[in-house]
């Protein structure tokens, strides 16, 4: 689809910003898992109340709730 934002919202996805609390935390996690990219999902879920969808076993370090 041509149009990112259209094809989002007739899915009922909304886009969560990056804010500063979520780089914060996910800065101060501790945890062996160093990847920026993980770190920063799980700070945005654990801070706005969500749950990973992954089935990536080693994304369980980082605390924040997963399914899968």
């Amino acid at each position: 689809m041509d149009n990112f934002e259209l094809a989002i919202a007739q899915e009922g996805f909304v886009v969560l910003p990056i804010t500063v609390p979520h780089v914060r935390r996910a800065g101060l996690m501790a945890t062996p898992h160093r990847d920026p990219f993980d770190r920063l999902p799980a700070a945005q879920a654990e801070i706005e109340g969500l749950t990973r969808v992954t089935a990536d076993a080693k994304l369980a370090s980082l605390g924040a709730p997963t399914l899968w």
